[in-house]
C-alpha cells in the first residue's frame, strides 16, 4: 500500500467525524512536509499530520491530474 492509499484510509476514518473536513486549510509546513515525503517515497508517520492537513494535500494532488477526476 503506498502513501496516497494510507491518506484516503485516514480521511475515512477519520473524516466524518471532523467539521469542515475539506473546506478547512491545512498547515503549509505540514503539507510541504508531506508532499515531500509522497514526492521521495519516504516512510511518514501519519498521525503527526492533522485531517485537514492531509485533505489539503489530496485536493492538491487531485488539482493537478491533467484529465481531472472524471475526465476532460
Amino acid at each position: 500500500m503506498n502513501l496516497f492509499q494510507v491518506l484516503i484510509l485516514k480521511l475515512n476514518k477519520e473524516g466524518p467525524n471532523k467539521r469542515d473536513v475539506f473546506r478547512a486549510p491545512g498547515h503549509q509546513a505540514n503539507m510541504k512536509k508531506l508532499i515531500h515525503f509522497l514526492q521521495t517515497g519516504r516512510l511518514v508517520n501519519i498521525a503527526n499530520f492533522s485531517v485537514h492537513t492531509i485533505s489539503s494535500v489530496v485536493k492538491k494532488f487531485l488539482r493537478k491530474l491533467p484529465d481531472g477526476v472524471f475526465g476532460a
